[in-house]
């Protein structure tokens, strides 16, 4: 990652120019009145300098690092959906009830067992409980998993939803936006958070941090120009 070299480059180099060598004179004995007030003041605003520079590249190294595995983690959930409202059963066979979900519910004809991979609800059972667990499902084939999502607003009304298995930085970004700019207005695709400002304006989001700055963004007054009145007709036109 270049980013990660070059951030921590800048941070190795000043900090090995600092250090000060054998028998120099922060090691040595200083005589009586040899540093000044001024000469510590002076020192100490650098080494502060320094530190506060040295955390800064810290926070832009982790920020980086924390978005690459979260860049990754999204990659390995590219087959894979969350399914909520699916009627819960004892003793069930989820393989099969999700064949019959999908094919009755989303009206993918073709869809069978050997397109699922994995299937399992998430949470431990809950007895007496009206509200089904919901199911993570991940698919043989990125296809077969497009082919199910894009299928899904045939569940209208159903009680059951079909969402994007996010990572949870993902999850909160998203839930966020929606909170601002409205549900209607926010929506995922292959992981990528897509918000419709105020002005219409779309706008591709995958952390808080860049949420947070279109929010300010948005903020902002809209400068508005003021209405030009009509032009006069020439004095000189007779009547």
């Amino acid at each position: 990652m270049p980013q990660f070299t070059a951030s921590n480059t800048s941070v190795k180099v000043p900090f090995g120019s600092r250090r000060s060598p054998p028998g120099s004179r922060c090691c040595a004995v200083l005589p009586s009145g040899a540093a000044t007030t001024a000469d510590l003041v002076s020192e100490f605003a650098s080494f502060k300098s320094f530190m506060l520079g040295t955390l800064n590249t810290l926070q832009s190294q982790i920020h980086v690092l924390a978005k690459s595995v979260d860049r990754l983690e999204m990659q390995g959930r590219r087959k894979m959906l969350l399914l909520h409202g699916v009627q819960e059963q004892a003793n069930e066979d989820l393989s099969q009830l999700m064949v019959r979900f999908v094919v009755d519910k989303l009206g993918v004809n073709e869809f069978t067992l050997k397109d699922i991979k994995r299937r399992h609800r998430m949470g431990q059972s809950r007895n007496n409980s009206d509200k089904p667990r919901p199911i993570i499902i991940k698919f043989e084939h990125a296809a077969i998993r497009d082919q199910v999502w894009f299928s899904k607003a045939k569940l209208k009304g159903s009680g059951a939803t079909v969402l994007e298995f996010l990572t949870q930085s993902r999850r909160s970004t998203f839930i966020a936006a929606r909170e601002k700019f409205g549900v209607n207005r926010c929506w995922t695709q292959e992981g990528i958070i897509h918000v419709l400002s105020p002005d219409n304006t779309r706008h591709r989001l995958t952390t808080i941090a860049e949420l947070r700055s279109l929010q300010l963004e948005t903020a902002k007054p809209v400068a508005t120009s003021k209405a030009i009145p009509k032009a006069r007709r020439a004095a000189g036109v007779k009547k």
